[in-house]
């Protein structure tokens, strides 16, 4: 049996950061053969970070779609706290490879192939090639490539794609190939067809194409996902709040919601849903403008939009003998905007 090739590097500098972030939510990477350019080739879109305080606008909402998010975000921590992939610090970095580790000198790349890993301390990645990028000094590498069957691990989280791609610059990770996935030790599941995205500045990922995700009992479907990360109380980076965008479809234990975006904040419990709302629970109907659904309460409220003046929301009350059910409709006095309030049992 051939010897694997080790070979352990120790970084210089917090500047040669490879920080593949392994949030719940893990995006996919775009492939780029060993000796090519450095640079990205991606089509990832800055996310904007939702806004903290209590009543605040998520970005990218409509006007009057708030939801809190229980007070300011803790400053960030330390990326030695955070939940991500990090090659920083002054921790060794041990690179081995089944099939030689090649350092093309000339072009300013290294090349590990062959069941390729590196790891620093609890964090790895695997692929069957790994590349590293450089611009001037060895020892501060630019931009990492991992090519085929990628596995990105640290100690609660691991993500699953075919190639992966992380810039130092713009400290973005991006995962791409069939089977995208990323789960946690807890049970967290996001899975993607088209990409998953990791901004380490932003403390966000962003999951696009067929997204679907799993946290506890919730299971949600959803052109795109968000998911934002701050710092607890012990200075570990943890997902506060989760946002579904374009042909959402929760499903909890009690109730299947659809709507055009849902937005669930973790620490408040509260999610909010918006645009063509349908709430189907057991054998009753609602649907409305907006809704919000306090899952610690078990409450929900079912709104009309404002702006569109004296709308209505819909209550289908169907009968234990599933014989057709009359509509009831509830609205409120003197604003014109409808509204329901319902106790989940």
């Amino acid at each position: 049996m051939t010897p694997r090739l080790s070979v352990t590097t120790a970084l210089a500098s917090r500047r040669c950061a490879m920080s593949f972030i392994g949030a719940a939510v893990l995006a996919t990477l775009l492939m780029l053969s060993p000796g090519a350019s450095p640079a990205q080739d991606s089509n990832a879109t800055i996310p904007a970070a939702p806004a903290s305080g209590a009543g605040a606008t998520t970005p990218g909402t409509a006007a009057g779609d708030t939801t809190t998010t229980g007070g300011a975000a803790p400053a960030a921590a330390d990326d030695k706290s955070s939940g991500g992939f990090d090659f920083s610090g002054n921790k060794p970095i041990d690179i081995s490879a089944d099939n030689g580790i090649e350092w093309r000198k000339q072009d300013k790349v290294y090349i590990a192939r062959g069941k390729a890993l590196a790891v620093q301390g609890n964090q790895s990645i695997a692929a069957d090639t790994l590349t590293g990028f450089y611009s001037t000094d060895s020892n501060h590498i630019d931009r990492m490539t991992g090519d085929g069957n990628v596995v990105i691990k640290n100690g609660s989280q691991t993500a699953y794609g075919d190639h992966a791609d992380y810039d130092t610059n713009t400290k973005l990770l991006v995962m791409k190939g069939n089977n995208l996935k990323s789960v946690t030790d807890k049970g967290d599941v996001v899975t993607a067809r088209d990409s998953m995205e990791y901004w380490k500045d932003r403390d966000t990922v962003v999951a696009k194409g067929n997204v679907y995700t799993v946290h506890g009992d919730t299971k949600v479907h959803s052109d795109l996902a968000n998911g934002y990360f701050h710092a607890n109380s012990d200075g570990k980076k943890v997902l506060y709040q989760l946002e579904a965008l374009g042909n959402v479809k929760t499903d909890t234990a009690k109730q299947t919601t659809w709507s055009d975006k849902m937005v669930y904040n973790l620490e408040t419990k509260i999610a909010v849903f918006t645009g063509h709302v349908r709430i189907q629970q057991d054998n009753n109907t609602f649907t409305g403008d907006r809704a919000e659904i306090n899952t610690a309460t078990n409450v929900s409220r079912l709104l009309s939009d404002p702006g569109k003046g004296g709308g209505r929301v819909h209550t289908t009350i169907g009968p234990k003998n599933k014989t057709p059910a009359a509509t009831q409709d509830n609205k409120t006095t003197g604003s014109g905007a409808g509204t329901g309030t319902t106790t989940q049992p």
